[in-house]
């Protein structure tokens, strides 16, 4: 798959996710827990970022 960007990609800090006005674009974030079927218990989180359209 090859994607293009409309603009130049540049990289972007954890500075600048924490204060999102400066990305340039808005995105959601959550985190799914990963479960022991055994246990019942979670042992993990799943980081799942999308932009805010899907």
């Amino acid at each position: 798959m090859n994607t293009q960007f409309s603009t130049p990609f540049s990289p972007s800090s954890c500075k600048d996710c924490r204060d999102a006005k400066n990305l340039g674009f808005e995105f959601t974030m959550a985190f799914q827990p990963i479960i022991d079927i055994e246990s019942g218990a979670p042992y993990a989180y799943e980081a799942l970022v999308r932009g805010i359209d899907g």
